[in-house]
């Protein structure tokens, strides 16, 4: 955060703010009208961070004005809470426009000279009227110096301690630092001899000398999953791949495109991982039901004992009876009777029970072989499934497991059987496209297998399918090229077909919904984007 305050702070001064403007879930953008592009804000808590966006374009529809009082206004300073995490820009109007990253608290608001809330982006009717307290400041020492310092708790390990004299440290730095002094993160003070402490020293002033000078870069697993990103090299990421960035915006940029894609790819391998866990729950209740069956298996013998008894003795017996008492023996006997039954049947009832405890019997072994197998081939594709970190691997996944998937019932609604009905197109950068068949296919594409924030297409003023371009079905953001292509295939698929340009309305999924007892197909769109298509398909059609 200090160095993108540090990055902004010549640039922006004196800019001129427009209006800032929401068209994503948790994401603010908030334009300049002396210059191109705008300042991003994420307070997703999955990704909270700033940045400037160098070519960052308003859509022409689905979008919302926010924080109006902060738009015309000029940027008189920009100024970082000591503590970090709070990026203030001081307006011409007399307002402070605070960003505050915090993980899930994370907001940006307008402030008064009092610090009360005049607007904010998130909760702005719960925080209006509230004052906002100025965070405990929280001062920042070198490493080199931190190292150097008593460490007064001696049974704290180094990590520990240091993250203690300072807070605002990330936790990979720390790593970092024990690395470089050869120290394990399991160290405690105690065991530190006066050469790792010197050790600690040198690293320090290392590290602090690669802050006062930072040059931001991207670390990633060799599967491509981002893993950091820092302005320091880090050495403790063996086999790590390094990729630099020539400002600090375009690394924050490139890590938030890259660690939005992945929230598609978890989201897809944990609904797929939570029906493979269900289907071994449901093969586990399964065999213990089985066994319990076993056990009246052993009733065999009395069953037929009891019918036999019956038999021998229907004289003494009369309809209506609750039990039949006896002697076998010298042992008394006591049989219970379905009062309705006559004694006959009866006897003929406990005959039945034990053919079918008999046929239960020859067929206990089978049953908990099969599901036994059911449960050790769900176990072995969860194993398989859970290390998987990129698209690629888990289409590949899906491709070489598709039958035994299909079978334990794990793709059910999810991958396989819900592409059935619609067709499947690749369009440029890899991005899928489905496309409805009918309109009751339509409603079941748009309403049951899109998520919020797949892209959505319709021909306007055309019957024709619903499009679904799924945004996380590659990765990044799909390009021009990707919605052009989109939009072909919702003009190819309707009434104008033939016609050489076809308007098509392009809006988030999440805009789209049924009005109450419409026809099938029929949808009503609250926000959307008009573009020019062509209609036609990609060559990939699966």
């Amino acid at each position: 955060m200090a160095l993108v305050a540090r990055d902004l702070q010549g640039p922006l001064t004196d800019d001129v703010l427009g209006v800032p403007f929401s068209q994503d879930r948790d994401e603010l953008v908030i334009p300049f009208l002396d210059r191109p592009g705008a300042l991003f804000v994420s307070c997703s808590p999955a990704v909270p961070v700033v940045f400037l966006h160098e070519s960052f374009a308003r859509a022409k529809r689905n979008s919302v004005d926010l924080l109006t009082r902060a738009g015309g206004t000029t940027v008189k300073g920009i100024a970082l809470h000591p503590s970090d995490r709070i990026l203030a820009f001081s307006l011409s109007n007399g307002l402070t426009l605070e960003i505050q990253l915090f993980g899930p608290r994370s907001n940006v608001m307008l402030l008064d000279g009092s610090r009360t809330v005049v607007d904010a982006f998130k909760r702005s009717k719960q925080l209006a009227g509230t004052v906002v307290p100025i965070p405990p400041t929280v001062q920042y020492q070198g490493l080199r110096d931190a190292a150097r310092g008593p460490f007064t708790e001696q049974s704290m390990t180094v990590g520990a301690s240091i993250k203690r004299a300072l807070p605002l440290l990330a936790p990979v730095v720390i790593r970092e630092l024990l690395f470089r002094a050869d120290l394990g993160t399991g160290t405690l003070v105690r065991e530190m001899t006066d050469a790792q402490r010197s050790a600690l020293i040198i690293a320090g002033e290392a590290i602090d000398a690669g802050l006062a000078a930072p040059a931001p870069r991207i670390y990633s697993s060799s599967d491509g999953m981002p893993l950091h990103m820092a302005t320091i090299p880090l050495t403790h990421l063996p086999g790590a791949k390094e990729e630099s960035f020539a400002g600090i915006h375009d690394a924050l940029r490139e890590l938030f495109v890259r660690k939005r894609s992945t929230d598609g790819l978890r989201h897809e391998q944990h609904m797929l991982m939570d029906a493979l866990r269900r289907r071994m729950e449901r093969a586990h209740r399964t065999m213990n039901a089985i066994r319990t069956d076993a056990a009246e298996t052993d009733r065999i013998g009395r069953y037929r004992q009891f019918g036999a008894l019956l038999m021998a003795h229907l004289d003494s017996i009369t309809k209506g009876d609750a039990t039949w008492s006896g002697t076998v023996d010298g042992t008394a006997v006591d049989i219970p009777l379905v009062a309705s039954l006559t004694p006959v049947q009866n006897a003929q009832r406990y005959f039945e029970k034990a053919k079918s405890a008999e046929r239960s019997r020859s067929m206990t072994e089978d049953r908990l072989k099969a599901y036994g197998a059911v449960y050790e081939q769900a176990r072995t594709l969860l194993a398989a499934l859970e290390p998987i970190s990129t698209r690629p691997a888990l289409r590949i996944y899906m491709k070489e497991n598709k039958e035994a998937l299909r079978a334990l019932g794990a793709t059910e609604t999810e991958q396989d059987q819900e592409r059935a009905p619609f067709r499947v197109f690749t369009v440029h950068g890899g991005f899928e496209v489905w496309a409805g068949k009918s309109s009751t296919n339509n409603d079941e594409l748009t309403l049951r297998h899109a998520r919020p924030e797949d892209l959505w297409f319709h021909a306007r003023g055309a019957s024709g399918s619903h499009v679904i371009l799924k945004v996380s079905s590659a990765a990044g953001e799909p390009g021009k090229r990707a919605k052009a292509e989109a939009a072909g295939i919702a003009a190819y698929y309707s009434k104008m077909k033939n016609a050489k340009i076809v308007p098509v309305a392009m809006t988030r999924r999440k805009y789209v919904h049924k009005p109450k007892g419409a026809p099938p197909g029929t949808v009503a769109i609250t926000r959307e984007e008009v573009v020019m298509a062509t209609p036609g398909l990609p060559s990939a059609e699966t």
